[in-house]
Order: structure tokens, then C-alpha cells, then sequence
């Protein structure tokens, strides 16, 4: 049985938790190849990728995340003060 893409999330959250980060880039990227349109694992693996020095590879997901939910990026920037 295929894991749901709130499945995969859940699961690269406790591999960040646990350190196994290399893993959790792996998850993430299963999410996205099998749920291409779920912001949010771009949005996961673009914080992960960040974190782990990966500029252009953050990049990439979070101009994925803003073409297919607009609103989560705009959101961010709006709420800061």
C-alpha cells in the first residue's frame, strides 16, 4: 500500500527529529516525485535543504511552493514585522 503524502511528511518530521537528515531529504523527495503537487513537501524539504547549506536547491522547492500555493509564501512575508 502507497503511503499518503501526510504519511511521508510525518515521516521525514521524525527523521529530522532523529538527525538522519540525508534520509529525511530522501522522504521528502519520494513525497514529491509521488504527490507533485503537495506544497508542503516542497515546502519541508526546502527548510531541510536551507538548513543543510543547499541555497539553490531551497530555492528551487520554494519557487515550487509559491506557484502552487501562492498564499503560503505571501503569507510568511506579510505576517513579519
Amino acid at each position: 500500500m502507497e503511503k499518503t503524502a501526510e504519511q511521508m511528511l510525518q515521516e521525514a518530521k521524525q527523521q529530522i527529529s532523529a538527525g538522519e537528515l540525508f534520509q529525511a531529504v530522501a522522504t521528502l523527495t519520494q513525497a514529491v516525485m509521488a504527490y507533485p503537487d503537495c506544497a508542503d513537501a516542497y515546502l519541508e524539504r526546502g527548510r531541510l535543504l536551507l538548513s543543510m547549506g543547499d541555497k539553490a536547491g531551497a530555492t528551487k522547492d520554494m519557487i515550487e511552493v509559491a506557484r502552487l500555493r501562492p498564499e503560503m509564501i505571501t503569507g510568511h512575508f506579510t505576517n513579519q514585522k
